[in-house]
């Protein structure tokens, strides 16, 4: 069985977004409270904006980690009779036996899969090259053998 990721991403670094987005917002917003009610006397000063980005700054870096959590779950695999893919903009998984497959048509940068009563759409936009080239090979070994 062949298992390809959609996005690859470094779980490490995901991890390193997420807590620097904490840290970032809590830094932030505490530094925002002292300066607002303890240190200006409630004065709106430089640094009290200053805070505020920084804040600010915290949830974009958390917003980032959560958005590469969430797209960890896309991915294409195959194995001798059955092609499965869940990618971006769809609901759910899809899976295709190879054995239901009557042709396959290349397009720029889709796939379009012709099966008894419907076709399936796969796009290759998501991609880097080496991946695009392993699944367009794939899918050109599956039109090859219905010739």
């Amino acid at each position: 069985m062949i298992f390809i990721k959609v996005y690859r991403h470094n779980r490490t670094a995901i991890r390193f977004f997420l807590w620097l987005g904490a840290v970032l917002f809590f830094l932030g917003t505490g530094l925002f409270v002292y300066a607002r009610w303890f240190a200006v006397e409630g004065k709106v000063t430089l640094f009290t904006a200053n805070y505020i980005t920084l804040a600010f700054q915290g949830v974009v870096a958390w917003w980032v980690g959560l958005y590469a959590i969430r797209n960890e779950k896309y991915f294409v695999e195959w194995d001798d009779e059955v092609i499965r893919w869940w990618l971006p903009r769809r609901k759910e998984i899809e899976t295709l036996r190879i054995a239901d497959i009557r042709s396959v048509r290349t397009d720029r940068n889709k796939i379009v899969v012709e099966l008894e009563n419907t076709q399936k759409e796969f796009n290759l936009n998501f991609f880097f090259y080496p991946e695009r080239k392993m699944i367009a090979d794939k899918f050109e070994g599956i039109r090859q053998s219905l010739s």
